[in-house]
């Protein structure tokens, strides 16, 4: 899955016909959840990127060193002294860490489908879809870890089954594991065992413009069921999404 670069003519509104640029490409396995949103906050470039696995099984990545399933944050312009097409933040969290590349800002995705950034804040909320049992929202943190395919939501996700049967609640002592969980999560609908039953989450923008719906964050079950849900901005901030599995808040 590449990420590209081209140049606007604002004056006249067209394409720059020669500017296409090639940043970087990331490969994968099977074209199956390739890159999502792309996103600036400020001066930084943030690539969702999906799991890339063969029906986003459990052997798919989100844990693995490389760049699927995770969130990366990169300076997408050229370094004009080295040649380098694009530049990688120094306080990247994973930089000269043997377990993840330079770019990753943040790991254990499945299909990060929607990413968005508050403009009072900065924080970054993403819209993820879930495989058989849980679609997520979450607050992205840098250098945090998601869970995918270990985790979905707030339960284990197992290497078999589909929608109750392909997890298991969380173990008690799940805390040593240093996952982060979701802000907000939305069950399947369906019926005992089904999967790839056509559900899928959506996100939108938080929103803190002063209107009627301020201060809250807008997502849709958008595959088949179309139906739309909100949570109010306080509440997915305040969420625990740490610590033992009795303290967390979803």
């Amino acid at each position: 899955a590449p990420v590209v670069e081209f140049r606007y003519d604002l004056s006249n509104n067209v394409v720059f016909n020669d500017s296409f640029r090639l940043v970087f490409r990331v490969g994968m396995p099977v074209y199956d959840h390739p890159i999502k949103y792309i996103a600036f906050n400020g001066t930084y470039l943030f690539v969702a990127h999906g799991d890339g696995s063969v029906q986003s099984a459990v052997a798919g990545g989100g844990q693995h060193n490389d760049a699927l399933g995770k969130i990366l944050r990169i300076n997408p312009l050229r370094d004009n002294v080295t040649g380098a097409p694009y530049t990688v933040p120094a306080d990247n969290p994973y930089v000269g860490d043997p377990r993840y590349p330079d770019e990753v800002f943040a790991v254990g995705f499945r299909n990060p489908h929607t990413i968005c950034f508050s403009n009072v804040t900065g924080e970054l909320f993403v819209g993820e879809a879930g495989r058989d049992n849980a679609e997520e929202i979450n607050i992205v943190k840098k250098g945090h870890n998601y869970g995918w395919g270990n985790r979905t939501g707030t339960f284990v996700h197992l290497e078999s089954g589909g929608l109750i049967n392909g997890v298991a609640p969380l173990p008690d002592d799940d805390e040593i594991y240093n996952f982060t969980y979701p802000n907000a999560q939305v069950g399947h609908f369906g019926y005992y065992g089904d999967a790839f039953h056509g559900q899928a989450l959506a996100g939108g923008c938080p929103i803190e413009n002063g209107s009627p719906v301020d201060g809250r964050y807008f997502y849709v079950n958008f595959a088949d069921l179309g139906i739309l849900y909100y949570s109010y901005l306080d509440e997915l901030r305040d969420a625990v999404t740490m610590g033992p599995p009795t303290s967390l808040t979803q």
